[in-house]
């Protein structure tokens, strides 16, 4: 009678050490390797990415973009226009793509409120305002998918969290019931 009711307390017990095990493992943090790449301020590269694109050099901007891609948004002139605003108002095509590819956002506003596709409109240059239209869907398109793959990974993570206290619940009811036998010998 008594392995009965014991046998199953048992496993539930192990069942929650290893699932507690197992998120545990889950939330260790792996950090990556430092970058073996040059550590290039904000400013420094401001005014060099400025004068590359007015130049017009693909090849140097391409190799900035290499060393600095999370921070191409936030490389900004004086007026709050961004490198995708300055090659969109000059012409630059094929900086622009370059720029877009290396995710520079097409949705900022510099501190007038105007978009790169409108600086290329006021600048006359409709077929680079075109290519950025285009591209500005796919980045919301972009943007609600990552949206949604956060929101998944939320209720995921509720619902181990649901889990996890289920099985603290039980270990400690199973806990109490061992207690109380104890108290109450026969």
């Amino acid at each position: 009678m008594i392995k009965k009711i014991i046998y199953p307390i048992i496993l539930l017990i192990i069942c929650s050490i290893i699932i507690n095990h197992s998120l545990a493992i889950r939330k260790k943090k792996s950090y990556p390797k430092k970058s073996l790449r040059k550590k290039i301020s904000l400013k420094s590269i401001r005014n060099k990415v400025f004068k590359i694109i007015e130049e017009g050099d693909i090849n140097k901007l391409a190799k900035i973009l290499q060393c600095c891609k999370k921070k191409i948004n936030s490389i900004t002139g004086p007026d709050g226009c961004t490198a995708l605003h300055k090659a969109a108002s000059l012409g630059k095509k094929k900086m622009v793509e370059l720029l877009v590819f290396h995710k520079a956002s097409i949705l900022i506003e510099d501190k007038n409120g105007f978009t790169p596709i409108q600086s290329a409109e006021d600048a006359g240059n409709l077929e680079i305002a075109n290519f950025l239209k285009k591209e500005a869907k796919e980045q919301k398109i972009e943007f609600i998918k990552k949206l949604k793959e956060v929101k998944k990974l939320e209720k995921k993570k509720k619902r181990q969290k649901k889990i996890q206290d289920f099985f603290y619940r039980i270990s400690s009811f199973i806990d109490n019931i061992c207690a109380t036998k104890e108290n109450f010998s026969y």
